[in-house]
């Protein structure tokens, strides 16, 4: 693994005022979009846009999900949609498909046609007799089969992606019960590194976050998965133990090849102080010897406050590297109101001051779009949509790209 000491400064304001849900409207956006316009509207041609990003979205009332598609050039604008469920869905892609995972009560996992935004399949991810999985993410290691982190479960589901019936779907499943006694070991997160299969899990109790977050590694090279024993678990378990609480977030590092985990610690737990909830942070586990470093705590963005008012902590949900010289890190301090900072990952400085432009909004998602800007998901009740993001400068790249509901994340697919 290499080696990064990340340092960073306090942050200089010493009490945020509270913003409701979404963001008041933003002045860099274009006029409002509907997927009735949309779907009205022709695609425009694989000259026009060879690309496609597509949106999973939700209402601002958290009612209903839509999936987006956006033609990718030089002015991205919305080209269909279609109703996939209520508001907690995801999107997901293996590189040449769409998918969308329906999280909470919806329990399936769906195909899309890139094209006619038709629904391929729909299959339940929802063992026989169980109430609920909670898919959270799919892993893709060929055509006929992926790996699915059932959130509310003790197992991992192998399917088949490319099935045509629902009982040709599922494979099988990998027990990881031994990492939380309650039934759900809060699974949120794959990645698949050669013929490893890596799975972050939370491991909350009641829903908050006091124990530390695992990593449990698989063999997926034979017909059956096997558990690596990586000599960096505790208590009998083979797993790679991560110094930090509740992680999020998980993606493989393609400058170092290491694993870099965002997590918001303790962040919703009432019966703690403030200062105790920070438990979170970014760690770099690398994947040949299952090391682990924490790269950023989140105890070095807490600000001192002013004389009689209170300590207010930002808590990390995301993190993206775009070149091993830069990086973005999120953080919020209540629900809705996030902060974006840049970050050297070869030097270790993190920016004192948030990005003007992300500074108290509220930030779903940051992803890579292959033109190298950074798309950053941008929930507000007037305006949703995508604000593209000029790594080498972190200038605003024309106006927002605007989606009919909030976005929560995005792929991007060559036609």
């Amino acid at each position: 693994m290499n080696s990064h000491h990340f340092k960073t400064g306090k942050t200089l304001s010493s009490a945020l005022a509270l913003i409701v849900l979404s963001a008041c409207s933003s002045d860099n956006s274009t006029d409002p979009v509907t997927c009735e316009t949309a779907n009205a509207t022709e695609a425009p041609s694989v000259e026009e846009s060879p690309l496609f990003a597509f949106a999973s979205t939700e209402a601002s009332d958290f009612s209903s999900g839509r999936l987006e598609r956006l033609s990718v050039g030089e002015f991205p604008e919305l080209t269909g949609c279609t109703i996939a469920g209520s508001s907690d869905i995801f999107v997901r892609t293996d590189g040449t498909n769409v998918f969308a995972l329906g999280r909470g009560n919806q329990d399936w996992f769906a195909q899309f046609d890139k094209e006619t935004l038709d629904n391929v399949y729909q299959y339940s991810v929802v063992a026989n007799g169980a109430s609920s999985a909670n898919p959270h993410d799919v892993a893709f290691r060929n055509a006929n089969q992926a790996f699915i982190a059932r959130y509310d479960t003790s197992s991992v589901w192998i399917v088949n992606p490319s099935a045509t019936s629902e009982a040709e779907f599922f494979l099988s499943e990998i027990d990881l019960s031994a990492y939380d006694a309650d039934g759900a070991t809060e699974m949120t997160a794959l990645a698949i590194v050669g013929d490893n299969l890596f799975v972050l899990m939370q491991r909350l109790e009641n829903f908050f976050a006091t124990r530390t977050s695992y990593i449990a590694v698989f063999d997926i090279s034979g017909d059956t998965p096997t558990e690596v024993e990586t000599g960096m678990g505790s208590d009998g378990l083979g797993g790679i133990q991560l110094p930090v609480n509740n992680a999020q977030q998980m993606f493989v590092n393609e400058a170092t090849g290491d694993l870099i985990i965002a997590a918001n610690g303790d962040a919703f737990n009432p019966a703690i102080a403030a200062e105790e909830k920070l438990s979170g942070g970014v760690v770099a586990v690398d994947t040949t010897d299952y090391s682990v470093e924490l790269l950023i705590d989140d105890n070095e963005l807490l600000a001192e406050p002013a004389e009689g008012e209170e300590l207010t902590p930002e808590f990390i949900s995301r993190v993206l590297m775009v070149s091993p010289e830069k990086g973005y890190l999120v953080s919020f301090t209540s629900f809705g109101t996030s902060f974006v900072r840049s970050f050297n990952p070869t030097t270790g400085l993190v920016a004192q001051d948030p990005l003007s432009d992300f500074n108290g909004v509220d930030v779903k998602s940051l992803n890579l779009a292959p033109s190298g800007n950074v798309w950053v998901a941008i929930g507000d009740i007037e305006a949703p949509g995508f604000d593209r993001l000029n790594p080498t400068d972190d200038t605003l790249v024309g106006p927002r790209v605007r989606t009919e509901l909030n976005p929560n994340n995005v792929v991007f697919i060559t036609r």
